[in-house]
């Protein structure tokens, strides 16, 4: 699960709607209509349980399944997006 971009003011804090049409959303929307893998990159401060302590790690090519709506916990719209892995070999 991914939460897109846009929205926030410098303290990070969610003060507006995300929009579909700023660009990372956008990209996000094209792959998913056109069926193109992304590049997924993990962080030090996602979720613990997936995300590498320290440093940065790809972790393969995904496809982006399902797209939507929803209501943030500050009230603002913000866009969800649910990928899987496009090879599960892995």
């Amino acid at each position: 699960m991914y939460t897109g971009y846009g929205g926030r003011d410098s303290s990070g804090k969610q003060i507006a709607d995300q929009e579909l049409t700023d660009t990372g959303n956008w990209a996000l929307k094209i792959s998913f209509e056109k069926d193109l893998p992304i590049r997924v990159i993990r962080g030090p401060k996602g979720d613990p349980q997936w995300s590498p302590s320290t440093g940065y790690r790809y972790d393969g090519l995904y496809l982006i399944v399902q797209y939507w709506p929803e209501r943030g916990i500050d009230g603002h719209r913000i866009w969800r997006y649910r990928f899987e892995r496009a090879d599960q070999s892995m």
